[in-house]
């Protein structure tokens, strides 16, 4: 065999390797070949444009990211940075009732997010009229689910700290042992 048969050889089975690579990567587990066009790039998409909205949010166009959000929420009703940004985006314009229902579907997709639970317990406690018992029977709620998880804890502990209440104060704090 000369080497020039051998270089194309070399070459010919180089190419199979490469091709049978790719099409091992580009894989479903059914077998299927993904449509690159279509499911890998789904989620690339919504990151770019979730990234465009922040940047309105950030230089001030609250509006024009409030329509984005919303517009992807139509689109991907479930995902968490989305439900979350468009909490925090209402409470920062003032409108607290849109937040709070925000806050509640994020927290019907996530039951054991914590995060949730602290930014609507001190949008209660903050700005709604009797919200201090709605914030103290939402953290109940998240302690309920989360298998009394520190975080929550805490801000109990900071919530009674604020309110001078030593009692309720060192009760959670022995909770968690400090």
């Amino acid at each position: 065999m000369t080497n020039k048969n051998k270089n194309i050889l070399i070459i010919f089975a180089i190419l199979i390797i490469i091709f049978s690579l790719f099409f091992l990567m580009n894989k479903k587990d059914n077998g299927e070949i993904i449509n690159n066009e279509n499911e890998l790039n789904q989620e690339d998409i919504l990151r770019e444009k979730t990234l465009v909205a922040v940047g309105k949010a950030n230089e001030g166009d609250k509006e024009g990211a409030l329509t984005d959000y919303l517009s992807l929420l139509e689109e991907y009703p479930s995902d968490l940075l989305l439900l979350n940004n468009t909490a925090v985006l209402y409470s920062d314009m003032g409108e607290w009732e849109k937040s709070e229902e925000y806050y509640l579907r994020l927290l019907e997709v996530y039951p054991t997010l914590t995060q949730g639970y602290r930014m609507l317990a001190y949008l209660y406690q903050y700005r709604f009229d009797n919200g201090e018992e709605k914030a103290l029977a939402l953290i109940e709620e998240g302690l309920a689910k989360t298998d009394n998880d520190p975080n929550l804890i805490r801000w109990l502990i900071g919530y009674y700290t604020e309110k001078d209440n030593e009692e309720m104060k060192n009760y959670y704090l022995e909770m968690i042992g400090e």
